[in-house]
């Protein structure tokens, strides 16, 4: 089975390095616009199809060899303990999909990113063996992160023909600016390093030096706070390596180091100056108080969520079951759902509980040991001359210029959340440090030799890597099946033909059925359809029916593949209330998904609120009474929650506790002229001593505003009426008349009280 030959030939090795350097060109600069997301699937595709098509030809190799054979080194066996812990974490979690390759819509951590970036770990110090070849890959990687920042300067700077090919585009990283921010300090760390070398060569330090200025006039653009605080920590250590090397370095890399320190410590305290700043979209993300509350309340909530979190890409579950109360106090961000947490750290607690922070941090303290170790030998190698550690000497400017950046990289996992992108630089960059150590150590690699040729081991072999091949296999397939799912799904959504839409939901669907966001939105669609065929001069209603029963299906089907998730009960209540004509337990039904999305969600009082309307469309006042109370006891502003109380009130007969509710309302109701309006409409009806003087105030002041509003001239005009006063009665009805002149029953109450009195009705109305 095997060939005779004992090494692998030359260019199989050669092809399975220039792979490394296509992903390291590709990972950062793939994108497609077709998708929800232009960059998760592309970035995620290109990552894991690398390592999957490097370890395809890493398993040649073993063949060709018959020798199974890697490089060992002091990672290694923390590395085997985290890759258990990662599919420990993603096996208990309650959707496998989305723990394994994350979601389509945004980013979260999934299995996938972290199994391939331990295979690029491997792959880089299995083939990064030379110091040519690790000078090539970092040479190409800082080339590439300078197109990166040459694509957004572009952008940034009057790039109409970017804009136009790509409106939503700012850079080639990130759907948002703050991980592109982030990546440029790397750049520019990782540019900087390399000039403080004397050994690079003047086309190199051309390279290095136009990078790293691109790099600091982009970060200047970008303007981001945090940012600037991650670029400090990395100037700063530049600046002591720089005093305590001096020697070693470019004397003026020292002076720079000075001055950059000192520029950012202005921009961090002083700000940048407006004129500097790009105008770039606004982004919101969830605070680190908020985040760091989330996580310790699902630490605590169990000895399982404690060990092993909640699952891979559950924080959405996390938000909306432990987000803190004093959340709703937000006037912006009150009844935004947040995806993710501040930083990576902390999803990493939330969604992977202790076993994998301590994995990861583990990992972090070894590698910093393993780093320092070398960089000490490189130390007193370069003092001595004398070579008693190292077999390769690597001069400690090398290790500290790769090392550096991937440490100030690991801090800014505890202050912002990594996408694919950053992940996999994390990833490479300790690949590429391991590399270089392991290079400077050359330890011989482990080989285990398969051992004699016999039928039974041959044919245990094949067997093994037929089953492999057949898995891989099944998984190209499988990704290319959900890479069309995506891309149907978003023509779909773009559509302007709702028959249209379905198709491609349903295309979607067939291609994978496993999505739950595909069959929300396919119920949302066929709720759209039901709703406008029912507008039509002859309304099929055997159609609609149809349409409804299938939203209520996708609906369902939706829930049942991703129940932790509100906005999918949300959605199959929103399909119950559209067919409340229909079935006359809808508003029930509805009411039961509104209570389940409560339960996963218990501080939000949007949903306290639309149970609420859900019981008072059931006649269930009382019910629904508890509801709006709830609401407004968890936000006190809540304007439609004090509206809805006081209308249930009206509808019980409370007028006194309806008048009361208005009295609470929070100052974002005074200016709102239906509440207003509402408000002297309770107090007329009620009609105690000085509410029909304080309703009349009311209406007047809402016709000084709006002297066209119908409703407060109408409410006058029998305020006036029930005093007596026909003729002011009269002049107010005329104007609602002149706004109304087709309005028959108006005109009859003029002709009333032309020619002879009438009853006086309650203000019930608020249209005429």
């Amino acid at each position: 089975m095997f060939p005779a030959k004992k090494q692998p030939p030359q260019w199989l090795e050669q092809i399975t390095f220039w792979l490394l350097l296509l992903t390291v060109v590709v990972v950062p600069l793939i994108f497609q616009i077709n998708l929800v997301n232009a960059f998760i699937l592309p970035k995620e595709y290109a990552i894991a199809g690398g390592v999957a098509l490097i370890l395809i030809l890493w398993a040649a190799r073993v063949l060709t060899r018959r020798t199974l054979g890697y490089h060992s080194t002091p990672l290694t066996a923390i590395l085997i303990v985290l890759l258990l812990v990662v599919l420990i974490v993603t096996f208990f979690a309650p959707s496998l999909l989305v723990a394994f390759v994350g979601n389509h819509a945004y980013f979260s951590q999934n299995a996938i990113i972290f199994i391939s970036g331990i295979g690029l770990y491997f792959f880089l110090v299995e083939y990064v063996t030379t110091r040519v070849r690790w000078t090539v890959l970092l040479d190409i990687f800082i080339a590439t992160g300078g197109l990166t920042v040459v694509f957004f300067l572009l952008r940034v700077w009057g790039g109409s023909h970017l804009a136009a090919l790509w409106p939503n585009i700012w850079n080639t990283l990130d759907e948002g600016n703050a991980n592109f921010a982030v990546w440029v300090v790397v750049v520019f760390l990782l540019a900087a390093g390399q000039l403080f070398s004397k050994e690079s060569r003047s086309w190199r330090v051309v390279l290095y030096g136009v990078t790293a200025l691109l790099a600091l006039v982009a970060a200047v653009l970008l303007s981001f706070q945090t940012a600037w605080w991650i670029l400090l920590i990395g100037l700063f250590g530049l600046l002591v390596f720089s005093a305590v090397s001096f020697k070693n370095i470019r004397g003026w890399m020292f002076s720079l180091s000075v001055l950059l320190t000192t520029a950012c410590l202005a921009f961090i305290f002083f700000g940048t100056p407006v004129s500097w700043r790009a105008v770039l979209p606004p982004e919101i993300y969830l605070n680190q108080h908020a985040s760091l509350i989330i996580a310790e309340r699902e630490l605590g909530a169990g000895v399982k969520n404690f060990l092993i979190g909640t699952g891979m890409g559950t924080f959405p579950v996390s938000f909306s079951q432990f987000r803190p109360a004093d959340f709703n106090s937000d006037s912006l961000l009150w009844s935004v759902r947040f995806t993710r947490p501040a930083s990576s750290l902390l999803a990493l607690a939330t969604e992977g509980g202790a076993l994998l922070v301590i994995s990861f941090l583990a990992l972090v303290v070894l590698t910093i040991i393993w780093v320092m170790k070398i960089w000490r030998a490189a130390r007193q190698s370069e003092e001595s001359r004398a070579v008693e550690f190292l077999r390769h000497p690597i001069s400690s400017v090398s290790i500290f210029a790769v090392a550096w950046p991937w440490f100030v990289l690991t801090v800014a996992t505890g202050l912002v959340y990594f996408t694919a992108s950053l992940w996999w630089l994390w990833w490479l960059l300790l690949g590429v440090t391991a590399a270089l150590l392991t290079v400077a150590a050359d330890k011989e690699p482990v080989e285990k030799k398969f051992g004699e040729q016999t039928p039974e081991r041959n044919l245990v072999i094949s067997f093994i890597f037929i089953a492999a091949a057949i898995g891989i296999l099944f998984l190209i397939i499988e990704g290319v099946r959900y890479y069309e799912a995506e891309l149907s799904y978003h023509t779909a959504l773009v559509s302007h033909s709702l028959p249209a839409a379905e198709n491609n939901l349903e295309q979607a669907i067939n291609y994978s059925g496993s999505v739950a966001d595909y069959h929300a939105v396919l119920a949302q669609a066929f709720r759209l359809d039901a709703l406008l065929s029912a507008q039509t001069s002859t309304p099929d209603l055997q159609h609609i029916n149809t349409l409804v029963s299938n939203s209520i299906e996708q609906a369902k089907i939706a829930t049942t593949m991703d129940p932790q998730l509100v906005t999918m009960w949300e959605n199959l209540a929103t399909m119950y209330e559209t067919t409340a004509n229909l079935l006359p337990n809808a508003y029930t039904w509805a009411i039961g998904s509104l209570k389940q999305a409560l339960t996963l969600d218990p501080t939000d009082p949007s949903i306290m609120l639309r149970l609420g309307n859900d019981y008072v469309a059931n006649k269930q006042y009382n019910e629904a009474e508890q509801q709006y109370k709830a609401a407004v006891g968890i936000k006190v502003d809540y304007v439609d929650a004090y509206v809805a109380l006081a209308g249930v009130y009206e509808q019980l007969g409370q007028l006194d506790d309806a008048v009361a509710t208005y009295v609470k309302m929070p100052a974002a109701g005074e200016n709102n002229a239906t509440i207003l309006f509402d408000y002297g409409r309770v107090l007329y009806n009620r009609n105690k001593a000085g509410d029909r003087d304080l309703a009349e105030k009311i209406w007047l002041s809402l016709i000084a505003q709006d002297p066209n509003n119908a409703n407060a001239l109408y409410s006058l005009g029998l305020l006036y009426q029930s005093r007596g006063n026909t003729s002011l009665a009269l002049q107010y009805f005329k104007k609602v008349q002149a706004l109304n002149p087709d309005n028959k029953d108006l005109q009859e109450k003029i002709d009333f009280l032309l020619g002879r009195s009438v009853p006086i009705a309650p203000v019930t109305s608020t249209a005429h």
